[in-house]
C-alpha cells in the first residue's frame, strides 16, 4: 500500500529547487498532498492596501471580507504556480490552499496549524519553512524542515 504524505510549504519557498526536488522524491512512492502558504505576500499586500489584520497564537486574523479575498487570491496564485511547476516536471501531487468555506463564511486557516491538525490522517507530514523561523508544531509523524 502506498503512503500518504502531506507537505506544507511556506509561500516564500515555492520557487526553491530544493523544495521541488523534495516533492519529487516523496511522490515517487507515495500519494502527496502539498499545502501551499503565502504568509509574507499576504501580509505585504494587506499592508499595501491598508487592510487591518493581526496575528494571534493560531494565525492571522483578517476581519474584512476584502482582505480575506486578497489573501485567497494570493494563495490561489501560489497554488497555480506550483501546480504548473509540478506538471512541467511530471511530478504527481495535489496542491491545496489553507482556505475552506463553512456555510457562506470564507475561513483562512494557518497552514502550519492545518498541517498539524491533518497529520493524523497522513503517514508522514512535513512542514517546510525558512531557516530562522520558529515553528513549535506537534503532530502525528510531523517533521519540520528548514531550508
Amino acid at each position: 500500500m502506498s503512503k500518504n504524505i502531506l507537505i506544507k510549504i511556506s509561500g516564500d519557498l515555492i520557487r526553491d529547487d530544493k523544495v521541488l526536488n523534495f516533492i519529487k522524491r516523496k511522490s515517487k512512492n507515495a500519494r502527496v498532498v502539498v499545502l501551499v502558504g503565502a504568509g509574507s505576500d499576504i501580509s505585504n499586500s494587506l499592508i499595501e492596501k491598508k487592510i487591518n489584520f493581526k496575528f494571534t497564537g493560531i494565525g492571522r486574523i483578517i476581519k474584512n471580507v476584502k482582505g480575506k479575498e486578497v489573501a485567497r487570491k494570493i494563495l490561489s496564485k501560489n497554488k497555480k504556480e506550483l501546480q504548473n511547476k509540478l506538471a512541467k516536471e511530471k511530478i504527481k501531487a495535489i496542491v491545496e490552499i489553507p482556505v475552506i468555506k463553512l456555510g457562506n463564511i470564507l475561513c483562512h486557516i494557518n497552514g502550519d496549524i492545518l498541517a498539524a491538525g491533518c497529520s493524523v490522517n497522513f503517514d508522514e507530514t512535513n512542514v517546510i519553512t525558512q531557516k530562522g523561523r520558529n515553528k513549535n508544531l506537534k503532530g502525528h509523524n510531523l517533521k519540520i524542515i528548514k531550508i
